[in-house]
């Protein structure tokens, strides 16, 4: 947003974001996309329908209590790809059952009761080797 001049500094665009998840408009420009692409008119409100479900979902959980300080998204990125869910080399298939949900964010408390995220996985290997 900064690059193309809609926002005037970082927080302008962060705010600006902010305000595009919480009203839904980035989801409604999202769901015109793959519409217009070819995809399902009601990808956003039913993804269930559309897109396969990992045989493997299960939490992570910290190892103690605190409080997330930061995120490390390439490691974040790593994981999903070494599950399948991106690719290494353009000829790579991307499986689009797999990945992370329900990411802790930035801030949030973490415990042995508040999983930081939920893996979807195609095996219990793959699911315990994103887990480390």
């Amino acid at each position: 947003l900064m690059a193309t001049g809609l926002a005037a500094d970082r927080s302008a665009a962060s705010t600006r974001l902010h305000q595009a998840l919480a009203s839904g408009a980035a989801a409604e420009r999202f769901a015109a996309m793959v519409a217009t692409l070819g995809g399902p008119n009601d990808l956003i409100d039913h993804p269930e329908r559309h897109l396969p479900a990992a045989p493997i979902q299960a939490p992570v959980f910290a190892h103690g209590s605190g409080r997330i300080r930061a995120i490390d998204t390439r490691a974040v990125g790593r994981i999903v790809v070494a599950l399948g869910g991106g690719r290494q080399r353009p000829d790579q298939d991307i499986d689009p059952s797999v990945g992370l949900s329900a990411v802790l964010p930035i801030g949030a408390e973490t415990g042995p009761d508040r999983p930081l995220a939920i893996v979807h996985a195609r095996s219990l290997a793959d699911w315990q080797r994103a887990a480390e």
